[in-house]
């Protein structure tokens, strides 16, 4: 198989003669817009998408221009995540921002749905709830907000100094009326 051909055919070129290129063409143009896209030939979903990739960009991200934006991946460590670019900007907005969040209980059993956290990351030694990522942070620049679920009487509950790392952070309940958290990790940058 021969690789993309923009030029073919050319002008002067019979159309007998050009038809193996012609339908080279075709194929590799079906077979690299099929990465992202469903298939020319599909009888249905034509021109729409299965996903969305967008490969590392960090060294030259878009430039868009004004009432514009793009969408696109940049790494850090060995993280990729996508990001938005806006009207002529440089300022970069993350698309997915929450890193992880779970609601989780004393026992400590996971309540609901969870991402990037699950039950056998999760310890509680009262007062304390250690809370491991599924998928560690490049550092500990990142926010945790967390909220009583279940309490009685007037408990708050506070992040323990110095616990934001890679791999887990800590949240310490102020009294034994807490008996449920709901936690919600934000990152605005890699």
């Amino acid at each position: 198989m021969s690789s993309y051909n923009p030029n073919t055919p050319l002008a002067s070129e019979r159309i007998s003669d050009t038809q193996q290129p012609i339908r080279d063409n075709f194929f590799l143009a079906n077979q690299y817009f099929g990465i992202d896209h469903f298939e020319f030939d599909a009888s249905s979903n034509n021109g729409l998408h299965k996903q969305s990739t967008y490969p590392d960009r960090s060294g030259t991200p878009p430039s868009p221009g004004v009432s514009e934006c793009s969408i696109y991946g940049r790494t850090a460590g060995s993280q990729t995540f996508p990001f938005l670019r806006r009207d002529g900007g440089t300022l970069d907005y993350p698309v997915a921002a929450i890193r992880a969040m779970v609601r989780v209980s004393t026992a400590p059993a996971v309540i609901g749905q969870s991402f990037n956290i699950n039950a056998g990351l999760i310890t509680f030694v009262d007062p304390v709830w250690t809370i491991q990522f599924q998928n560690a942070e490049p550092d500990g620049n990142y926010l945790v907000l967390v909220s009583p679920v279940r309490s009685s009487g007037s408990n708050f509950i506070q992040i323990v100094d110095g616990s934001l790392n890679v791999n887990n952070f800590q949240v310490r309940r102020t009294g034994p009326g807490i008996t449920e958290i709901m936690v919600v990790v934000y990152r605005y940058s890699l």
